[in-house]
This record gives structure tokens, sequence and C-alpha cells, in this order.
């Protein structure tokens, strides 16, 4: 890892921790702060990304709290992109891609359609985004005979 990427993956897992401590107590952020670190230092930010989002369901905080823990996540997230040759298409894409799921879902009640209909455009979008990140990956490595 570089100074960069360890920079703002610690920010991400110091915000992180600071909202699992403001509602489960300073023991359980701290817990979970260290876990997170020690998830994202052995394995890869996208499993430290699960992980602290099962540990979101476990301190279920409040609206305002949520949007600091998945700023954290995202920038946990971000913190390998930093090092690509070009970050800032990188994480404005995943901040667009992250933006219109969390506009799906919270459009999504006020339209008063069925768990269903919700499921289906979620799976949509997400299936959407799968296969955007599969083309750019198959044009930038020079994959498109495969």
């Amino acid at each position: 890892m570089r100074w960069r990427q360890v920079g703002i993956g610690s920010a991400g897992v110091l915000v992180t921790a600071t909202v699992a401590a403001a509602v489960a107590g300073p023991v359980a952020g701290l817990a979970f702060g260290v876990c997170l670190a020690i998830i994202w230092t052995l394995s890869s930010p996208l499993y430290a990304f699960a992980a602290g989002h099962l540990g979101l369901i476990a301190i279920t905080p409040s609206p305002a709290l949520l949007v600091a823990f998945e700023i954290g996540l995202f920038l946990l997230l971000c913190s390998e992109a930093i090092e690509t040759s070009r970050p800032g298409l990188v994480i404005g894409a995943c901040g667009v891609s992250v933006s219109g799921l969390w506009a799906i879902l919270r459009v999504a009640p006020a339209t008063q359609a069925s768990t269903w209909v919700v499921a289906a455009v979620l799976l949509l979008t997400v299936g959407l985004i799968a296969y955007g990140i599969d083309r750019y990956e198959r044009v930038r490595f020079d994959l498109l005979g495969q």
C-alpha cells in the first residue's frame, strides 16, 4: 500500500469507527474500527467494505449517522482507486453509481410500487452498472476478443 491509500483508507476507518462509537458506545466503536482495519489490511478494501456493511446491520444508526457511516466506507473503498492512472474518473464513476442506487432506494417508496417492482428496478440497475464495469475492463485491458 502507498501512503495516499493508507491515508484515505485510514480516514474511512476513523469515520466509520466514530459513527459506530456514537451509536453503540466507545468500546464497540473501537472494536469495530480495529476489526475493520484488520480486514482492510489483511485482505482488500472490498472485503472491508462488505464487513462494514455487516457491522452496519448490527448498529443501525439514525439517517444522519448512516450517511456519515457510508461516507467512511466509501473512502475505504476508494482508497484502492487512488493509485490508478485516472483516479478521478474511477472515483467519479463509483460516486455516480452509488448516488444512482441511493436515488432509486429513496424514490421507490414514494412511488407506492410493490416490493417486486422496486427489487426488479434495483436488480436491473445493478446489472447495468456491472455490465458497464465489465465493458470498461475489457476495453481498458484489451480483452475484447474474449
